[in-house]
């Protein structure tokens, strides 16, 4: 099964943005799921150019509302990845972002909002 996650989430790195995302995911028979792509584009103009996706990419679901997802950003002058919790929504096959906060050390941080709904529809059973 594949599907694409896609919409607009908020990046805080040295810059503040409103990118759209998209990213790939491949399931597998045992629910393993699998980051095939990532793409950022223009809502804002920074998206794409000076803000990017960054390292790998992965999503774990962790229940049927929590899923850990290890993503990363480059911005100017930033970088962050790190694991992070985000919320699913089985009902609209969405994950959202609230605040969520990359510590890079020494100094570097992103924050992260928004919501990425999957097309075709997902739903992550217990």
């Amino acid at each position: 099964t594949t599907t694409t996650l896609s919409g607009f989430l908020n990046i805080q790195t040295g810059t503040n943005d409103t990118c759209q995302v998209s990213v790939d995911v491949s399931i597998d028979a045992n629910g393993q799921a699998t980051v095939t792509g990532k793409s950022l584009f223009p809502g804002s103009l920074n998206c794409g150019i000076l803000v990017t996706p960054f390292g790998t990419w992965a999503l774990s679901p962790d229940s049927t509302t929590a899923v850990t997802a290890t993503i990363g950003f480059s911005g100017f002058p930033t970088f962050c990845s790190s694991d992070v919790t985000a919320v699913w929504d089985n009902a609209n096959s969405s994950l959202s972002f609230f605040n969520v906060t990359i510590i890079e050390p020494p100094n570097e941080f992103c924050i992260i909002n928004g919501g990425l709904i999957a097309d075709p529809a997902i739903t992550i059973v217990p």
